[in-house]
């Protein structure tokens, strides 16, 4: 009951995060931790239903079937975020990468 209560309140926040549309990094970083948060609280809630549900063999067989219909259904958009996702992180290694050797120039220039 307590984690429907998180949930709600975690959604609350995100929503109001996302009309704030100032688009700042603050906002960013703040949505980030607004889902890991509540990703974190349904995977705690969510373990005591798989426990229950591994105990029958034939509802873990359907959704099974479930996942897999829905996967087909929609690879288009999974393989299309999926490509967003790792352009994204090539580009934040690359900054990373920038970024570090600035810093070790810095570090160097002054000594």
């Amino acid at each position: 009951m307590s984690e429907t209560k998180n949930v709600t309140k975690l959604t609350a926040v995100k929503n109001e995060l996302k009309n704030s549309k100032s688009g700042s990094k603050v906002d960013v970083v703040a949505t980030g931790i607004v889902t890991g948060v509540g990703a974190s609280i349904i995977m705690l809630a969510g373990q005591g239903i798989v426990k229950a549900l591994a105990r029958r063999p034939l509802v873990m067989f359907g959704m099974g079937i479930a996942t897999g219909y829905f996967s087909y259904k929609y690879r288009k958009q999974i393989i299309s975020v999926s490509d967003k996702v790792a352009e994204q992180g090539k580009d934040f290694v690359l900054r990373q990468q920038e970024s570090f050797k600035e810093w070790v120039d810095d570090r160097s220039d002054k000594k």
